[in-house]
């Protein structure tokens, strides 16, 4: 060959070079285009905001109560300057919290407010529509079918319900679809370590996305590409190396605070084993949302069909996805065992034309002990879908490789094409998801302070289980906040009690009670709410002082627009009375002697039954005629009208207590009570007409 031959050659071969490297660079994934990827992010986060926007403003019961709050400690450190300010929640990670805060602060409107929201959390599908379009996963999925099998697992009214609101659960999980992108995508150490440091820092942000690192963990040690058990090994260590590093760096600081300022650097939680000094030795669990028998973790699936609240969320979100991937599986079995079969009669060994590649089939088999893993670690610690983001949105791919696995692809495209339509329609009929859906205003909260609560620094005392705890964002900055009486409850002389009373003496006369009223009360109802605050602050050795009451108003401004869900022209208004309290000397004897009573009976039923009366309370709580104790585990009150005689229990959003003895006969009754919770844990209208029968609403 001739010099000018090889040159030319060499030429070719160099331009062959630099095109190829310039086609990879232009690529993101097996033949996805950097254009495709912009498209995916608009459409996502289009659809997202479209999405927040018609919802409207959501004003739910955990704003009020602890995450208005959350983020102050991240602008401005109040561990010192409060104490269980808004019970267990108001010592969660603040950063997630911060955007809001941030926003807030600037005084941007609530839409735009709720658009940026909602673009951060439109992050989980556009890493669903990744990992439906990894070659790797052998999805074989086009640009088309990515886009269906994405709309498919985003078809949740979990997921709607939480878009540009104020719950952080979406915004914390897109590090969990990252990681699951990248342990995909290329599997060996370098994924196991990045993947799992998201989702350490998944972790880090809110405790509850601790289910996906454990099953992320286990599925990379059990779907590892080697044989070597040195290897897996290996894999794990640097696995578990990345989780602790991507936890520690958004969380190390807030954990050595907490440290610093409790004893424990998850404070009050887990505090059975830290036993910090300022908090009950328990370890705070919730368990409205675990089944309590293995019949209901199997029927879970068949009762999410249903139009009913406290199913598996707080709002009514009915699914018929779970179901549909359980009888698929079904499908499945049946025509794998018919295929074996059929195989073993006619002595043939020949694998099925669609059998994917081994490297496919392991990232596959990844992805399902992922999923199966991550859903039993879920049932077993909460059960919650609002915790259960990434599982809803791998109901899509799940589906389809299943239906493809049993009926071929095709078939399985139309499956899940059909199954999107009547998810849409059948979510649709439960109408708004939203848990307090309100018209936009200029602000996500506006609100009227007294001037005079603005004007110097005040000790506010929050009574009842919403801690009102916003409001440290509304008055003077080096206001005190303390809830102790609600979600926790700081009793006398026990765990805590000492931050309480020196707070109280510090601020000597510039001490307020907080407590909403209902919005339509009248000024008579609200002088008898007054007086029967009395009885509950009495035990704090606090004296309400009646002519001293102010109102604040919140969510009293005009809406950019009418309220699409009742037609007014202005949101219902949120009342709540800051009444001056002064020192109380002595405290009243009627009254110790009516709660002695009262605890004897409760620390009663609490003995026979602790696993339902949990956790430990110490007190019970005055309200007019009226005595409860609330036990969060299973959100249940245990009351005593002490006119009537009457000992009620009911769970949250149960209509009717259920009637349970009486105080002439308490000891006769608790040995005929059953440990069950009331209306067999119904929380819906059925349990108006339960035969479990009882006359009073439980601190009515």
């Amino acid at each position: 060959m001739s010099a000018d031959a090889e040159t030319a050659t060499a030429n070719v071969r160099g331009a062959l070079t630099t095109a190829g490297a310039l086609q990879a660079r232009t690529n993101v994934d097996g033949g996805m285009s950097i254009a495709e990827l912009l498209l995916a992010m608009l459409v996502c986060a289009g659809a997202a905001a479209l999405t927040a926007l018609s919802l409207g403003r959501d004003l739910n019961w955990d704003y009020f109560n602890y995450h208005g709050y959350a983020a102050l400690s991240a602008l401005g450190d109040r561990l010192g300057q409060d104490f269980m300010p808004a019970g267990y929640q108001g010592y969660l990670n603040p950063l997630p919290y911060l955007p809001l805060a941030l926003m807030d602060r600037a005084g941007w409107s609530s839409p735009v407010i709720a658009v940026v929201l909602s673009l951060i959390q439109s992050l989980n599908a556009l890493f669903l529509y990744l990992i439906c379009r990894l070659p790797s996963a052998r999805l074989g999925c086009s640009a088309w079918e990515a886009a269906l099998l994405t709309a498919l697992g985003c078809a949740t009214l979990v997921l709607a319900s939480q878009l540009g609101s104020t719950f952080i659960d979406p915004t914390t999980t897109p590090l969990v679809m990252a990681a699951l992108w990248i342990a995909l995508r290329r599997p060996g150490l370098h994924a196991a370590f990045w993947s799992l440091a998201l989702c350490g820092a998944a972790v880090a942000l809110k405790l509850t996305n601790a289910p996906f690192a454990i099953a992320l963990l286990v599925a990379l040690a059990l779907c590892a590409p080697t044989e070597s058990l040195r290897q897996r090994m290996r894999l794990l260590g640097v696995a578990a190396l990345g989780c602790g590093i991507g936890f520690v760096a958004l969380y190390g600081y807030w954990g050595f605070r907490l440290q610093q300022e409790f004893g424990s650097p998850v404070f009050p939680l887990f505090n059975n084993w830290f036993l910090a000094p300022d908090f009950a030795p328990v370890s705070t669990s919730f368990h409205r949302f675990i089944p309590q028998t293995a019949l209901q973790a199997l029927t879970l699936p068949l009762a999410m069909l249903e139009h009913k609240s406290w199913i598996y969320t707080e709002v009514m979100a009915p699914d018929l996805r779970p179901l549909a991937l359980l009888l698929l599986l079904a499908l499945l079995g049946f025509v794998t065992a018919r295929r074996w079969l059929r195989r073993r009669a006619h002595h043939r060994a020949e694998q099925s034309q669609e059998a994917p590649a081994a490297a496919g089939f392991q990232a596959i088999q990844l992805l399902a002990t992922f999923m199966l893993v991550a859903t039993a670690a879920w049932l077993l610690t909460s059960g919650n879908g609002r915790y259960a983001t990434p599982l809803l949105l791998l109901l899509g791919p799940m589906i389809f490789v299943t239906a493809r696995a049993a009926v071929g692809q095709r078939n399985a495209l139309r499956i899940c094409a059909v199954l999107l339509a009547l998810q849409l329609v059948h979510g649709a009929s439960a109408g708004n998801p939203r848990w307090s859906p309100h018209p936009w205003t200029d602000r996500w909260l506006p609100i009227s302070v007294p001037v005079t609560l603005k004007r110097e620094a005040q000790l506010f005392v929050a009574l009842g289980k919403s801690s009102e705890s916003y409001l440290a964002a509304q008055v003077h900055p080096d206001s005190a906040f303390i809830n102790p009486i609600g979600l926790t409850q700081l009793a006398e002389g026990g765990a805590g009690w000492h931050r309480f009373e020196d707070m109280r003496s510090r601020f000597e006369g510039r001490t307020h009670v907080l407590a909403p009223v209902p919005t339509d009360a009248g000024p008579e109802d609200v002088q008898r709410f007054v007086r029967t605050m009395q009885s509950v602050v009495d035990r704090l050795g606090l004296r309400i002082d009646e002519d001293q009451c102010q109102e604040i108003l919140a969510n009293n401004a005009q809406p950019i627009s009418p309220s699409k869900s009742d037609g007014t022209e202005r949101p219902i208004a949120r009342r709540v009375l800051a009444c001056r309290a002064l020192p109380l000397q002595p405290q009243s004897t009627a009254l110790a002697a009516t709660r002695s009573q009262v605890n004897a009976v409760m620390d009663a039923f609490a003995a026979k039954c602790p696993g339902l009366f949990a956790p430990v309370q110490k007190t019970a709580e005055a309200g007019g005629r009226y005595w409860s104790r609330f036990y969060g585990k299973h959100d249940l009150d245990l009351t005593i009208d002490t006119v009537s005689g009457v000992i009620l229990y009911a769970q949250e959003r149960q209509a009717i207590a259920v009637q349970v003895g009486y105080l002439v006969s308490w000891q006769a009754d608790i040995e005929r009570f059953e440990c069950r919770l009331p209306h067999g844990g119904a929380r819906d209208i059925s349990t108006l007409g339960s035969s479990y029968g009882g006359d009073k609403r439980a601190g009515d």
